[in-house]
């Protein structure tokens, strides 16, 4: 197993050497939403960086680890400028709301120094291990997860020049914390496997945002399923498309003024090779509706956003022109949100808690291309705040996980 301790490049937040690492048994967590039972709890204590999960598949060799990075602060939610670093700037721009802060890390441990991933999941947690949520204010905005290493470069970006130099993106997540899988689990045999190989090592470009007014330090954790060892003549091969609205950009967009209603077009990619949909969900900010995936103009998979409370409660769509304080939605879409009244304190303050996804959904043929559709409701559902009032920019991501024929 890798053990290479991450660098870490943050402005404002901290980042802490890993305690020596030590084995832990833990519980057993679902595919979707939050780990409920995967980690370990140690009171009064730090918990540990690599904790030994129990399996979801039922090839006796599989594994099952959580690792630990950081810990990571994050700054008051009163805090009115963002901590960056150039790098993660260039990768992904910058939100632009409260309490946030943004960070890359190289170098960092895998779970092996060979293996096949089968799923990976992310999470938020506290020192002694309990999970970090919009119920205790903290928020996983967004993370990009690379695989670096010896010929590594992005599926879907290869020949572009922002790309190249970044490595292969395999995994992107938010608040909503969906696990990503890389084999058909309709059985739960692994049948096909992202490779990890020797000599690579992961980057990820995070942004974590604070959601209470005292600072607060969390750690990112990353939940992986593998078959170790070199790669397998009965496993195939499967890779991860990162369809992006901003195309090969920074995956950053502007709502729209005088439009509650807005839907982000990504332009086409042309598949290289043929092969098999394995898994596929999208990644959208609050406000917020869903990703549609199409394969040659056909809807082959709607990844839709679902709202809860920051209480946990169940969510309700706005009353028209509620988040200006207006009377009439033509009032609201006048204004063009140009200032919103977001309290995150608020426990009926609406956040995205889950983003449905597509399993095992067909085929597609070298030559094929697809294209991706984000859509926002801000008169629905309230966006998040730039630390100007504005509505910060939002982003619209599907990533697909295919099987290479």
């Amino acid at each position: 197993m890798k053990v290479l301790l991450s660098t870490t490049f943050v402005l404002g937040a901290s980042a802490a050497v890993l305690p020596d690492l030590l084995n832990a048994l833990s519980g057993y967590g679902f595919l979707l939403g939050y780990l409920a039972n995967g980690n370990v709890i140690t009171p009064n204590g730090i918990a540990p960086p690599l904790q030994n999960l129990k399996v979801r598949t039922r090839l006796p060799e599989s594994k099952r680890v959580k690792l630990r990075y950081g810990p990571y602060k994050m700054p008051s939610s009163n805090a009115t400028s963002e901590a960056f670093d150039p790098f993660s700037a260039s990768i992904a721009g910058m939100s632009g709301e409260k309490g946030m802060v943004s960070l890359t890390a190289t170098n960092m441990s895998t779970p092996c120094e060979e293996c096949g991933l089968t799923m990976l999941q992310a999470g938020l947690e506290y020192a002694d291990g309990t999970q970090a949520t919009t119920g205790t204010g903290a928020w996983l905005h967004h993370v990009l997860l690379l695989a670096q290493g010896p010929g590594r470069q992005d599926t879907v970006c290869a020949n572009d020049a922002n790309w190249t130099t970044f490595g292969q993106r395999i995994f992107s997540s938010g608040n909503e914390r969906t696990a990503a899988s890389f084999t058909d689990m309709t059985y739960k045999t692994p049948s096909s496997a992202f490779q990890i190989n020797k000599g690579d090592s992961l980057a990820m470009q995070l942004e974590l945002m604070n959601l209470n007014p005292q600072p607060q330090e969390v750690y990112f954790t990353l939940d992986f399923e593998f078959l170790p060892g070199p790669r397998r003549r009965d496993v195939e091969t499967a890779t991860a498309l990162w369809l992006d609205v901003t195309g090969c950009g920074n995956s950053n967009v502007k709502l729209p003024k005088g439009q509650p209603a807005s839907t982000f077009s990504s332009s086409g990619w042309t598949a290289p090779f043929s092969g098999r949909m394995l898994a596929a969900a999208g990644h959208l900010h609050d406000g917020g509706t869903e990703v549609k995936m199409f394969k040659n103009s056909q809807l082959v998979c709607d990844s839709k956003a679902t709202y809860g409370m920051t209480n946990g409660g169940a969510a309700k769509p706005m009353e028209p022109g509620a988040a200006h304080g207006e009377s009439t939605e033509a009032e609201s879409a006048h204004r063009g949100h140009e200032k919103i009244r977001r309290d995150e304190m608020d426990p009926n303050m609406p956040h995205i808690a889950t983003m449905s996804g597509c399993a095992s959904f067909g085929i597609f043929k070298r030559g094929d291309t697809f294209h991706i559709e984000a859509s926002y409701d801000v008169g629905k559902w309230m966006p998040m705040e730039a630390a100007s009032g504005e509505a910060s920019t939002v982003m619209g991501i599907a990533v697909m996980n295919v099987v290479e024929d």
